[in-house]
């Protein structure tokens, strides 16, 4: 009853605005208004999972499947879904697009063999500072919406790295991440088909670090990727 009456509170004093434009919302919508909700530059590559964003970005490693939601641009008004999740403690917005994004794989059958769900981890001093980890929060909902399980231990992130996007190119990111992540229960992931989740994927530098440490081990697993952003 508090809680309902404290919404309808904050409702009123802080209407909701979409998180592009900033206009303020219809009560039908959610977060974004209905004309940014239909610019949303998606990619549709549920359906399409050997696509450009995995033969562009992965092109040496073994990948089986990859997609991502939107596209991304630092510059547009779309980064802010991003930040807002990343920077902004924003939860909610991020379990929104995480269900969104989960239901656009689910309704594809090329994700049907998954065997669980796992987010790239963060570095336990980053961890603390900020208190969450961002891409936990989007694949907790993409394992919700695939029904499978969600897996949070086994590889560590065991170097504390430089923010990527403070980092002028790519070999000065392939370097930053560089023997980044260990894996630590390494029969956990024998033979498994594992799809790893990431809030947004610019060089991809990150996601490979950690597919190098998984593929250290024998059998390795097979793994598929999916990021709710990235970059062309």
């Amino acid at each position: 009853m508090y809680r309902k009456l404290f919404d309808s509170l904050r409702q009123l004093l802080f209407p909701p605005t979409c998180r592009c434009c900033g206009r303020k919302l219809l009560e039908t919508e959610s977060f974004l208004c209905g004309d940014c909700m239909v610019e949303l530059p998606l990619t549709m590559q549920c359906d399409h999972p050997h696509n450009n964003f995995v033969t562009k970005k992965f092109e040496d490693l073994d990948i089986d499947k990859g997609c991502c939601m939107f596209v991304y641009d630092k510059e547009h008004e779309y980064s802010n879904i991003v930040k807002d999740v990343k920077f902004g403690r924003d939860f909610r917005l991020g379990k929104y697009f995480g269900h969104t994004f989960g239901d656009m794989i689910d309704s594809s059958t090329e994700f049907e063999d998954i065997d669980f769900v796992i987010p790239v981890p963060l570095h336990w001093r980053r961890h603390y500072l900020r208190g969450y980890n961002q891409s936990e929060i989007i694949a907790k909902e993409i394992a919700i919406s695939l029904d499978k399980e969600l897996i949070t231990k086994g590889i560590t992130r065991i170097k504390s790295t430089h923010p990527q996007s403070r980092l002028k190119n790519t070999h000065e990111r392939a370097e930053n991440m560089k023997n980044a992540f260990r894996v630590d229960t390494p029969e956990l992931f024998h033979e498994k088909h594992i799809l790893i989740v990431d809030d947004v994927t610019t060089t991809g530098e990150t996601i490979k670090s950690m597919i190098e440490a998984l593929n250290s081990i024998t059998p390795a697993p097979k793994i598929s990727i999916a990021t709710l952003a990235a970059t062309h």
